[in-house]
């Protein structure tokens, strides 16, 4: 099956993509910007094994039905605050 991993910030997105990325490789990886999944059209992720970014459900769609989607959650406070320090070192 796919591999979707539905990046939400300050959540070890890095770290599991960076995991992932080496497992499958870079030709086999759909990674994108949000603007990007808002312009994809249908089955143009299909050919991807892992496909991963920050997109939402209803991208979903435009995935292979045989898939195994999965995210990271944080305990909310710790995010925030995460959040914040990333924010501030730009």
């Amino acid at each position: 099956p796919q591999v979707c991993f539905m990046h939400i910030g300050k959540t070890a997105g890095s770290a599991v993509f960076d995991l992932l990325h080496r497992r499958f490789g870079p030709a086999r990886t759909f990674h994108v910007g949000a603007d990007e999944f808002d312009r994809m059209a249908g089955g143009e992720a299909d050919r991807f094994d892992f496909v991963t970014g920050h997109f939402s459900y209803r991208h979903v769609r435009f995935f292979r039905p045989n898939r195994v989607l999965f995210s990271f959650v944080r305990e909310p406070a710790a995010r925030a605050q995460s959040a914040y320090w990333f924010l501030r070192s730009w």
